[in-house]
């Protein structure tokens, strides 16, 4: 956890001062929002060197998530700062069908809304996002800035090194660990992108080895199944995972002003139910390259549609 000294925080305010005296936010621009957040990096890192250190460690793959307190609490300061620490971690990019395309997602509860998606007051259970979409275009790392939060209204993040760990340590069956790692499951898309019917991933492993020679996670608790429903180990693998990854869960509030991002690929998240009163939080993906996703789209971002991913999967 980094907390934002009182020389920094004034130091971030006459920045932004300055700043939004010489750019304008653009609410339908996507492009200029993500050019806008480019040009504040320098005046962030002038103002709060720590703080880009802390993330640039992330990017770097030191660190699986980052929790920051004391940032600038209104929305207009906030999104640029949000957008400004998203692309140190990577470049910033949302699907068409994403809260409505937005570079700058605002997550609020909304009555009536389905369970197990971000506009929910109910618990939103342990999920890495859009993991059915495939490595390459999926979103790497995943931002949350606090605006308005209901008090014990917590976000949780289980890195999944620390879940397998625990797996081992507790003496989970050698076959039920390595289920995990084979393609004997399906993950289906996102409720949220509006799909007309279910569209369910081809067989996947939750557990693989990425590039960089990370352990690597897709698992959206309430989305997965075996591929064959008589295969009782791969039921039981989903079971002891998500046991695991509860035991290993650190939970923080996203309080107006508190940030957290962590890594999509390297752990799983979830949020407790949302207390009574308003909420707002901003979301930003961010991803190391844009290359698939222009290749697969023919858009070059940063809002990328998201219905080739699923066409072939759906046809």
């Amino acid at each position: 956890m980094l907390c934002v000294a009182n020389g920094e925080k004034a130091r971030i305010a006459d920045a932004l001062l300055r700043f939004k005296m010489l750019h304008t936010w653009v609410d339908e621009n996507m492009q200029a929002q993500s050019d806008i957040g480019l040009a504040f990096i320098a005046e962030l890192k002038a103002a709060a060197p720590r703080i880009v250190r802390a993330l640039e460690r992330a990017r770097d793959g030191h660190l699986d998530a980052v929790y920051i307190d004391g940032l600038p609490k209104d929305v207009e300061s906030a999104r640029i700062v949000l957008v400004a620490m998203t692309h140190i971690l990577g470049k910033p990019f949302n699907y068409d069908a994403q809260n409505g395309g937005a570079l700058v997602m605002k997550l609020k509860p909304v009555r009536g809304s389905v369970g197990n998606t971000n506009s929910t007051r109910e618990d939103f259970a342990f999920h890495t996002d859009d993991a059915a979409i495939p490595r390459d275009a999926r979103v790497e790392w995943l931002q949350l800035y606090g605006i308005v939060n209901p008090p014990n209204t917590l976000t949780g993040f289980a890195p999944t090194m620390d879940a397998l760990n625990d797996l081992k340590a507790s003496g989970t069956v050698d076959p039920l660990v390595k289920a995990l790692g084979q393609p004997r499951f399906r993950v289906r898309f996102p409720v949220s992108f509006g799909f007309e019917k279910e569209v369910w991933s081809d067989p996947c492993p939750v557990i693989e080895i990425g590039k960089d020679g990370d352990i690597e996670t897709r698992f959206p608790s309430y989305a997965i199944k075996p591929v064959r429903d008589d295969d009782f180990v791969a039921h039981a693998a989903i079971a002891v995972f998500l046991a695991a990854l509860e035991r290993q869960v650190i939970n923080v509030p996203l309080d107006a002003g508190c940030f957290l991002a962590f890594n999509n690929n390297r752990g799983a998240h979830k949020r407790g139910t949302i207390g009574e009163g308003d909420r707002l939080v901003l979301r930003t993906y961010a991803t190391q390259c844009l290359d698939m996703l222009q290749a697969v789209t023919g858009e070059n971002g940063p809002i990328f549609p998201v219905a080739p991913f699923a066409k072939a999967l759906s046809a």
